[in-house]
């Protein structure tokens, strides 16, 4: 595995091809993918912490299953976070009692009558029916990859599909700046650098890919009491035209305070 490690202050990107960037946009889909869990109910923790009080996203954003406390359901969420909807559910129907029960009749209806999705600092918090379902990442924290950093516990999928027409562009004008995957990557982030910037570029699959890498960005002395640094991934491939384009991307923040100040998670800070 190669990896290459840059620090710098990163100032300006004197690219003709700056004009055609635009900040990424969050990945389609109005809730963010992954495996969630029941650890809160409206201000305070979960009443039922022995309960496995689930819910997943697919891919898409979209599909969402996962249990109740007591029976699984299925649906799939329309509109967006300011403006949810996902019911009705589908649920399995067993007989629920006590706990359970109880856990699946207040979670059904704030799931089925839910409004609003938030993510704030890591934490997925669902709103509905006057009450508030506050859900954290089932995942392992994983290593972020830039020395110094702290683990990834949740992260915001960034959409590439925009960033796209201006490297083709640049591409077909047989433009320096699509070759390099550091200026692409950094092009499609699109964010103003700190006092102290780190960008770690690693090959894929321990150099058996050229045409593979990821680069990965942590700005950190920012301008912000909420937040102590932010954290980018990029995953890039090079075409047959010798041009690097964005696969997939993601970002994290590492918030001053919060539920997770530990951790780099999704969504903003409190």
């Amino acid at each position: 595995m190669t990896r290459t490690l840059v620090r710098s202050t990163l100032l300006a990107l004197a690219l003709g091809a700056a004009a055609l960037a635009a900040p990424p946009l969050l990945a389609p889909g109005p809730l963010p993918v992954g495996a969630w869990r029941l650890v809160g109910l409206d201000e305070g923790p979960t009443p039922w912490p022995h309960l496995a009080v689930t819910l997943e996203v697919g891919e898409d954003g979209r599909t969402v299953f996962g249990s109740l406390g007591c029976n699984t359901f299925r649906g799939e969420a329309t509109g967006n976070a300011d403006a949810l909807d996902l019911g009705p559910l589908a649920q399995t129907l067993r007989a629920c009692a006590g706990d359970e029960g109880t856990a699946e009749a207040i979670v059904a209806r704030v799931l089925d009558a839910a409004t609003r999705a938030d993510l704030i600092a890591g934490r997925l918090v669902v709103r509905g029916a006057g009450r508030a379902l506050i859900y954290a990442p089932m995942a392992a924290p994983e290593d972020a990859g830039v020395p110094g950093a702290p683990p990834l516990a949740s992260f915001d999928r960034l959409d590439p599909s925009r960033f796209a027409a201006a490297v083709d562009a640049s591409a077909a004008n047989r433009a320096a700046w699509v070759r390099d995957p550091l200026q692409v990557a950094l092009l499609f982030i699109d964010t103003p650098s700190s006092g102290r910037t780190t960008v770690v570029r690693e090959d894929v699959g321990d150099g058996e890919d050229p045409d593979a890498t990821v680069v990965r960005m942590w700005f950190d002395g920012l301008l912000d009491d909420a937040v102590l640094a932010r954290w980018f991934e990029v995953a890039l491939a090079r075409g047959a035209d010798g041009a690097w384009r964005v696969d997939a991307a993601r970002q994290a923040t590492w918030c001053a305070r919060g539920d997770v100040t530990d951790a780099l998670v999704a969504g903003v800070c409190p």
